[in-house]
């Protein structure tokens, strides 16, 4: 993110001497500029979510954040964000969550911020019985009952943690499989699994393409987002669009997008035994 900020001023100048700008948008962290303003033409940013709220929700010690200095908690990325966020001539805020933080952390007037959510493309998401039963054997499935996890599995935001604590619980009722998607490292979700020792009932697919994505949502009998913090929940989205139900946690814009027994069941972020009940309530429908 940081070497993307350091050379964007200078590609920005380079364009501008091809074509002259009437509107230039800025998606998030991306402000790096000395001068207030770069060009003349009206600067609108779209905030996903705010970098100080990933700092509250992980809590790096400040070893950490000096350690990791160009990354997201460092203490570099968030200055960028705020200067982003005060000399934008307009924002878009991709949740109620979103502009209410931005309000609240930086002062920004409310008529300043309009909300527009994320979209999706509803296309795609039915396959045939015998595309599904390909998919299965890629990835090693059996006919067991099927949760599904996606994100980055070593982004503690995501709280697979969480889910994997809840599962646990879960498979002393039922024998079930946790199918994990997303990139990321895996060592330690890894080890927490095989410390409890539901590994076996875990597959991991790491980073997979938007097609096998779609075919993993239409496979699952339940899809989970246990997150500790969403700036929206694309992905809550996606196994909609694929007619799944979806059970997640009650944090950030999530409350936006499910209402509590209406599209969806919300639990509270730290009720494990909870989430693992309702997880089973959809597994044992089966």
């Amino acid at each position: 993110a940081l070497q993307f900020c350091l050379h964007l001023p200078k590609a920005v100048k380079e364009a501008e001497n091809e074509n002259k700008f009437d509107i230039i948008h800025f998606n998030d962290v991306s402000y790096w500029f000395l001068k207030k303003r770069l060009l003349k033409a009206p600067n609108v940013v779209t905030v996903h979510h705010l970098v100080k709220d990933t700092i509250r929700c992980l809590n790096p010690s400040l070893f950490s954040r000096i350690r990791n200095i160009s990354g997201e908690t460092g203490l570099i990325i968030p200055f960028i964000q705020k200067r982003c966020i005060k000399y934008a001539d307009r924002i878009i805020a991709v949740s109620k969550f979103t502009k209410k933080q931005i309000i609240k952390t930086y002062g920004i007037l409310p008529e300043k911020i309009d909300v527009v959510y994320n979209g999706i493309n509803l296309d795609g998401y039915s396959f045939t019985e015998k595309e599904l039963e390909e998919v299965k054997k890629e990835l090693n499935l059996d006919e067991k009952p099927l949760l599904l996890f996606v994100g980055r599995v070593n982004d503690q935001r995501k709280g697979l943690d969480i889910l994997l604590k809840a599962f646990k619980i879960a498979l002393v009722k039922i024998d079930a499989t946790l199918l994990i998607v997303g990139s990321g490292d895996q060592r330690k979700a890894r080890t927490l699994a095989q410390s409890m020792e539901i590994l076996e009932n875990i597959v991991f697919t790491g980073f997979v393409d938007d097609l096998t994505l779609k075919k993993c949502y239409a496979l699952c009998d339940v899809y989970v987002c246990p997150s500790r913090l969403e700036g929206f929940g694309l992905t809550i989205l996606e196994a909609m669009a694929a007619r799944k139900p979806v059970v997640a946690t009650d944090v950030g814009a999530i409350p936006e997008l499910l209402k509590n027994e209406e599209n969806g069941i919300v639990v509270d972020l730290n009720d494990i035994d909870g989430l693992s009940n309702v997880i089973l309530t959809f597994l044992q429908k089966k």
